[in-house]
């Protein structure tokens, strides 16, 4: 599959939504389902800087996006999520966002320390962050709440050597 990676803009929040709106979309996230579109712009309002997403034609397939902690103490440790469409699904989406965000963590922030959770079923997405150097290091009994149940989740992190 072609896709091209690049920085998110205002005029990727139609396409965003549809993605956000996807039922497993939703399922591996902390989002509730029946996004608003008007609240979903709203994030445009926020540092965007550090948000990547894979785009086929001009729809959006995947995103990442990065926060760096504000405490100076963690200012070496960034937050990391991320979503790939169902249909675009184990096709190197995925590993193309991780792969572009990691080398600007690493080569143009110098972030140590990355951390993310997962939710315990979600075995490719673990899979894809082990593959990248992600480690559980442990895990959050009834994280969440979704689809009728509680939800596991692993705290996983990448320790930039």
């Amino acid at each position: 599959m072609t896709f091209n990676v690049r920085h998110i803009n205002k005029s990727d929040l139609q396409s965003l939504f549809h993605l956000r709106s996807e039922k497993t979309y939703i399922k591996n996230t902390l989002q509730l389902p029946y996004p608003n579109l008007d609240d979903m712009s709203k994030i445009f309002e926020k540092d965007t800087s550090r948000w990547l997403v894979a785009t086929k034609g001009e729809d959006v397939i995947g995103e990442v996006w990065l926060v760096q902690e504000k405490s100076p103490r963690r200012s070496h440790c960034g937050r990391l999520a991320m979503g790939v469409s169902e249909s675009c699904r184990q096709q190197g989406v995925g590993s193309v966002l991780l792969s572009e965000i990691l080398n600007y963590s690493d080569n143009w922030l110098n972030l140590k320390r990355l951390e993310l959770e997962v939710y315990t079923d979600n075995e490719a997405a673990i899979c894809l962050y082990k593959k990248f150097g992600f480690e559980i290091e442990g895990k959050g009994s009834n994280y969440a709440y979704g689809d009728g149940r509680f939800l596991d989740a692993f705290y996983m992190s990448r320790i930039n050597s």
